[in-house]
């Protein structure tokens, strides 16, 4: 009698252990791939075990599981393949609408300003876990026409957080697709509107103290990816990018925001993927620049 209670409570001890132990590594494994709290995943785990006790799956059944998300997957109606076309239809419109409104935005403002939010959450997402699902859809023309609507938007009064953001999705696009920064971006007024949001902002940060401090790291961070493809820039954007009080305002911010490493360490990626363009230092802009400055300080 008392050897049956013992090894009953063994077995519920291992079978608790055990539990737990699943629970633990399905909590941890949606945890590690969507980077949510662990109490969102924990939820999730729980309606998951909650479905897959309801759903009576049968053993040969579990096989086919997986091949079932492989087909979700490779859906063409994939929901964020749909999402992603509202998005940027959205901002298209809102765009076009804006640019016959002498560039500034009416009504469809609220609307804009949501659509940008979600759709650099959604790329993020697809960084985040390297996923390419996007990518061919960016490859068409239909598309790549609403996303330079979107890129338009830079040279509009939307403010200077949403230039930010937009910027950070342009990168995200070349984060997913490598090919849209060289046949659509580099070559596209974007690029000026980057170095203009730059040192709107950098002037706006020393001046004001102003919290716009993300916008420039976004911006940089686009600017680095133009950089890293090795292709020729437009005469005027290189003239931009090359010109001294530009390239001084990049040495300020770095050697008056310490405090921020974020901001620096973009600063200094953008800075150094410029120099990688040059072998002579005669030739090299951001070593006049430096000479510049130190005769001026002599």
């Amino acid at each position: 009698m008392n050897d049956s209670i013992i090894t009953n409570n063994d077995d519920y001890n291992n079978s608790t252990e055990r539990s737990d132990e699943i629970a633990s590594d399905i909590i941890s494994l949606i945890h590690s791939t969507t980077h949510s709290s662990y109490v969102t995943c924990s939820q999730l785990s729980s309606k998951l075990f909650s479905y897959l006790s309801e759903a009576n799956i049968h053993d040969h059944e579990w096989n086919d599981l997986e091949k079932s998300v492989q087909r979700f997957d490779q859906s063409i109606d994939h929901p964020d393949l749909r999402r992603f076309r509202q998005l940027i239809e959205t901002i298209s419109t809102c765009s076009n609408d804006a640019e016959e409104r002498n560039y500034t935005l009416g009504r469809d403002a609220n609307t804009l300003l949501e659509s940008i939010r979600q759709l650099q959450e959604l790329l993020q997402s697809h960084v985040n876990l390297n996923c390419n699902l996007l990518s061919k859809l960016i490859d068409r023309k239909d598309i790549q026409l609403h996303l330079i609507d979107l890129m338009n938007l830079t040279g509009m009064n939307v403010g200077n957080t949403i230039h930010g953001v937009l910027c950070d999705i342009v990168h995200l696009l070349c984060e997913i697709n490598r090919k849209f920064c060289l046949t659509n971006v580099i070559d596209h007024p974007i690029v000026s509107n980057c170095i203009r949001i730059i040192q709107t902002s950098i002037n706006s940060i020393c001046a004001t103290g102003d919290n716009v401090k993300s916008t420039v790291i976004f911006a940089l961070r686009l600017l680095t990816d133009l950089l890293l493809t090795n292709e020729l820039f437009p005469v005027h954007s290189y003239g931009q990018l090359s010109n001294c009080v530009f390239l001084k305002s990049i040495f300020d911010l770095i050697e008056n925001n310490g405090e921020n490493d974020e901001l620096i360490l973009t600063a200094i990626k953008f800075i150094l993927s410029f120099n990688l363009r040059f072998d002579s230092p005669h030739e090299n802009p951001l070593m006049l620049t430096l000479l510049a400055v130190n005769e001026q300080l002599n």
